[in-house]
């Protein structure tokens, strides 16, 4: 047990190098911006107490890409990880244990939305009941993880097919936002079979789904079979590939 969280508490200290010290310059910016402009200009969002909307939304959304896509894969950057060969634990229980450590970090993102939300409608004069504020605090917490998670198992599953993290990257900004993109339009303009084929691809569910802050309960199932079942496909490829 006290491995685990020695490796656990590892990953997450490797979390914050300099990237994210300049993603969260950036988000700070862009978090200010988006209030700002959501109060001058009296423009509505789909969860009141949310503090992070518009761009400082898709800037969170470009850095998940990039921790699920790029930071999970570095485990394979040079054919595997030494913790493999001076610990106790498998391959597969290292990445388990980053896996969790990386939707615990990310999670934290969903709260401070909220919490940065909240802070702003005090502010401003306007309150809100306990059960209001804890239940959207719980409901955002969820998409966050839900949204993440989808992120991290297609990371895991082509990390297992390139073993190349910039491949991975590509691969998931190309699901995560170029095609959600594509979706949009397509959902808009589209009253065919492809328009139904789109709706229901995991891909665009996940990012319509964080872009809105909201998963029905549809989603949450759906999304998490999915992750789930290529987190587990994506880990069978490992083991049966060679990483020399």
């Amino acid at each position: 047990m006290t491995g685990m969280f020695s490796i656990s508490r590892m990953e997450i200290k490797k979390i914050f190098d300099t990237s994210t010290c300049v993603f969260l310059i950036i988000l700070f910016i862009a978090t200010i911006i988006d209030n700002v402009l959501y109060y001058q200009m009296n423009l509505s969002k789909s969860v009141e107490l949310s503090g992070n909307i518009g761009i400082s939304l898709f800037i969170i959304q470009i850095y998940f890409i990039y921790l699920g896509s790029n930071m999970i894969g570095s485990e394979f950057s040079f054919g595997t990880s030494k913790m493999v060969f001076s610990s106790m634990f498998s391959r597969s229980q290292i990445i388990h244990i980053k896996s969790v450590s990386f939707l615990f970090y990310t999670s934290l993102y969903g709260i401070f939305n909220i919490l940065i939300g909240l802070t702003v409608q005090l502010f401003i004069g306007k309150h809100f009941s306990s059960m209001e504020i804890l239940s959207t605090l719980f409901s955002v917490w969820i998409v966050y993880i839900v949204y993440f998670a989808s992120i991290l198992s297609v990371g895991i599953f082509t990390i297992s097919i390139t073993f190349n993290r910039v491949y991975s990257l590509i691969i998931g900004y190309v699901l995560y936002i170029f095609l959600y993109n594509i979706g949009i339009q397509i959902v808009e303009r589209d009253d065919s079979w492809i328009k139904t084929i789109m709706e229901n691809t995991p891909f665009y569910i996940a990012s319509d789904g964080f872009s809105t802050l909201y998963y029905n309960i549809n989603d949450i199932i759906y999304l998490s079979f999915f992750s789930v079942v290529i987190y587990i496909i994506g880990l069978y490829v490992l083991k049966k590939r060679d990483l020399k």
